[in-house]
């Protein structure tokens, strides 16, 4: 009865050391998986940065003055059985010739709406350990033009009297400002100062890794 007794004293000591030597043997890895597990960077709450870039709205984020000459012509043409008499539609065109030359000066501003984002369009990640933001911004828009006209000179005929020469001198202007400004990459110059704004915003959420995506 004894030797039973003492055989399994033996087997349960036995067991006894080799659960604790295979605890020994994890310990160690149990051990950094807690540490990296505490030490990993967290994703972190985009809540508070949509939120203050939902706040500005409308951002303009690039400008250029413009100024130009504008020599602004109106006249009517022949009409009816009229057109069929050969040199008519001159004859009138010049009877009924109104002229308007004007100095445009004004300004055509880009940017972009940040009031419509969503969740969606702010996210956060953990890319090679370092928290990342990528934000997901609209399209680059071309504002209309801020046009104002100065009048260097302006005449009518007696046949007809276009009292809306100007305006259309201005329109004509403002078609011609937003053309100059596509040509001379506003829209990239909107976007560039757009991602660097924004950026300094993000930072002061102690991000330091952005991505934006137009």
């Amino acid at each position: 009865m004894r030797r039973t007794t003492t055989a399994r004293l033996r087997h349960v000591a036995i067991a006894s050391a080799v659960c604790f030597g295979i605890g020994l043997l994890w310990l160690p890895a149990l051990l950094l998986y807690v540490y990296n597990r505490q030490n990993q960077p967290d994703a972190g709450n985009t809540a508070p940065i949509l939120i203050s870039m939902q706040k500005i709205g409308d951002l303009h984020t690039a400008r250029m003055s413009l100024k130009q000459e504008i020599d602004q012509n109106a006249y009517e043409h022949a009409s009816g059985w009229m057109r069929r008499v050969p040199g008519i539609d001159w004859l009138v065109k010049s009877a009924t010739r109104n002229r308007a030359v004007v100095i445009a000066d004004g300004t055509v501003e880009a940017g972009l709406d940040l009031s419509h984002l969503t969740s969606s369009d702010v996210t956060s990640s953990i890319i090679n350990g370092v928290r990342t933001i990528t934000v997901r911004l609209p399209a680059i828009e071309i504002y209309p033009p801020n046009v104002k006209v100065h009048v260097i000179s302006q005449s009518g005929s007696l046949f007809y009297n276009d009292q809306n020469i100007v305006p259309q001198a201005q329109q004509h202007a403002s078609v011609l400002f937003e053309a100059e400004a596509k040509q001379m990459n506003l829209e990239q110059q909107a976007r560039t100062q757009a991602v660097k704004q924004l950026t300094g915003l993000t930072s002061k959420f102690g991000v330091k890794h952005v991505i934006f995506i137009f």
